[in-house]
């Protein structure tokens, strides 16, 4: 189901113009989504711990490596 998602937001994130949206962002709005559509209980409960314990993570971590300094230093400089 993480794949599934993780393939639609990035479709969706090449159709929006200019990219002003990334794909996790979207990908995790269409998660929060869903979350409330499907009784995850039942259904998806082994997948949401593994995901939620061992992926979750390495994506934050890539998430974190993706931004750019220049584009810390373009926002503002307190945020460093």
């Amino acid at each position: 189901m993480a794949l599934v998602i993780a393939f639609i937001a990035q479709f969706i994130e090449n159709i929006l113009p200019k990219h002003l949206i990334g794909g996790s962002v979207i990908a995790l709005f269409i998660g929060m989504f869903l979350n409330t559509i499907i009784d995850t209980e039942k259904n998806l409960k082994s997948g949401i711990t593994f995901t939620s314990k061992r992926l979750l993570k390495f994506v934050i971590i890539l998430f974190g490596a993706s931004l750019n300094i220049s584009i810390v230093l373009n926002v503002d400089r307190l945020s460093l």
